[in-house]
C-alpha cells in the first residue's frame, strides 16, 4: 500500500492537487462481498477528486 500512495501522491502533485486524505481498507478485497469502511467513508465525504492507483481500487460494490 505505501507504494502505491506514494505514485497517488506524486500523481496529485503532478496535476496541482493537494492530497487532503487518504482511504484505505487494506486486507478488504473488494470481490469478498464485505463492506469496505474506508470506501464508504469517501463516499460520504464527497470529495472533489479522487486518485486511484488502479480502477480496481476504486470500483467497489457498496452498501447504498
Amino acid at each position: 500500500m505505501a507504494r502505491q500512495e506514494q505514485e497517488c501522491r506524486a500523481q496529485a502533485e503532478r496535476l496541482g492537487l493537494t492530497v487532503v486524505h487518504v482511504y484505505g481498507d487494506n486486507e478488504i478485497s473488494a470481490t469478498s462481498g464485505k463492506m469496505c469502511p474506508g470506501f464508504e467513508v469517501m463516499l460520504d465525504a464527497q470529495p472533489a477528486a479522487i486518485i486511484a492507483w488502479h480502477q480496481n481500487r476504486l470500483l467497489r460494490p457498496t452498501g447504498r
